[in-house]
């Protein structure tokens, strides 16, 4: 993937590895599987400085939602693009959002929720308690398309070793995300996000019976010229 931009922009890439977690929770660390997104982040902390944006690679977040997160950007504001739920959904089972809640066009809260459709109805359902919303379809979510600070790498290493403690018991399966940590600093008044909306349509390969609506709508905005039929140009 570099390759084909690494001519017009400077690529670096960071992996993510438990070898940086030893400090946190010791060198018995048997678990092949990633410890989520934040922990990701932390691991690109020493390519990172100031201002940046945060997407995740796989999902495609439409043309107008980059052009919202670099004005947040350039203004040096931290900001999430909050996508209507309606426009994120498979039609081939649940997937995991992070519900914008917000006061004042400021985020309060944005945890994970596992969503899912019940007949008419969306339910939500959250990753930390298990308690149940019942939200609307126009409900603003984040699809992990942030504009941040270093701060966050910061606070995400200041408070990993007590994730590690609360989680002992499940380091088999715990992750650290990044929607619960901006929670948790904006709970502390260590951060403000500005919630952006867009009415892009997100879309990403959730369920493998995904990847041919996700093909399509591709091609379908090339035909109507929002993409060139070639992205890449020598």
């Amino acid at each position: 993937i570099g390759n084909r931009i690494n001519h017009l922009v400077k690529v670096e890439y960071a992996f993510q590895k438990n070898d940086n977690l030893k400090s946190f929770i010791g060198d018995k660390i048997d678990r092949i599987k990633p410890f989520g997104t934040a922990h990701a982040l932390y691991c690109a902390k020493d390519y990172l400085d100031g201002y940046f944006g945060l997407i995740s690679a796989d999902d495609f977040y439409g043309r107008s939602s980059f052009d919202k997160l670099y004005k947040s950007l350039k203004e040096q504001e931290c900001c999430t693009i909050g996508y209507k739920i309606k426009n994120t959904m498979s039609k081939n089972g649940s997937a995991k959002r992070g519900i914008c809640f917000q006061k004042e066009n400021y985020l309060t809260e944005n945890n994970d929720y596992i969503i899912e459709r019940e007949g008419n109805k969306i339910k939500a359902t959250s990753l930390i308690d298990n308690s149940v919303l019942e939200i609307s379809e126009d409900q603003n979510v984040s699809m992990l398309m942030y504009g941040l600070n270093y701060s966050v790498i910061e606070y995400i290493e200041e408070n990993m070793k007590k994730f590690f403690m609360d989680n002992q018991s499940k380091l088999d399966s715990c992750e650290y995300l990044i929607p619960n940590v901006l929670t948790d600093m904006i709970k502390d008044e260590e951060i403000k996000i500005k919630l952006i909306e867009t009415d892009e349509k997100w879309m990403g390969v959730t369920y493998k019976e995904d990847l041919q609506e996700v093909k399509d709508y591709l091609k379908e905005l090339q035909e109507k010229n929002v993409y060139p039929k070639q992205l890449y140009k020598d």
